[in-house]
């Protein structure tokens, strides 16, 4: 309420809401991408053995790691994203149920492509186990608190130029 709206003429989609997709969101998503990947493989033995091999359960799994980390790091921004300033605690961090849904289904999906017997096979998934899920959902939080610290400096800025 300590801005005016957005004008009506103005674009959803601007430059710098494009640039924080693509360069702060981004970065988060292929860091936790790239981790999960790589926690994987060291679980096989990496560096001491090669990679996991193509066509292997290993390589199934480090794969299914690398793509249940991005949807873990979408949730984490979703949650963040929702106001570009303000910090979500004062609007609610599960005032939106269709959010909240989206997510659900999301990760239903996830779960699907990962543990339905047919889908594993289209798309080459593999089951994880809890030290797996354990990781992965690490990024949740992990992206949501930093895109908060993010909004504060920038309240913090605001505030200072204000003054």
């Amino acid at each position: 309420m300590d801005r005016p709206p957005r004008s009506r003429k103005a674009r959803l989609l601007n430059g710098p809401l494009i640039a924080r997709a693509l360069f702060w969101y981004g970065l988060m998503e292929s860091v936790a991408a790239m981790s999960a990947y790589f926690f994987l493989n060291w679980q096989q033995g990496w560096p001491g053995a090669p990679l996991a091999q193509e066509g292997t359960l290993a390589y199934r799994m480090a794969t299914t790691m690398t793509f249940a980390a991005i949807v873990a790091t979408q949730v984490g921004a979703v949650f963040g994203c929702r106001t570009d300033r303000a910090s979500v605690f004062k609007i609610g961090l599960f005032s939106n149920r269709l959010v909240l849904g989206g997510i659900v289904v999301e990760l239903g999906i996830l779960g699907l492509l990962m543990y339905v017997p047919f889908l594993q096979r289209v798309f080459n998934t593999a089951p994880l186990g809890l030290v797996e899920w354990a990781f992965v959902l690490a990024w949740v939080p992990i992206v949501f608190i930093v895109d908060e610290l993010r909004k504060a400096l920038l309240r913090l800025r605001e505030h200072r130029l204000a003054q």
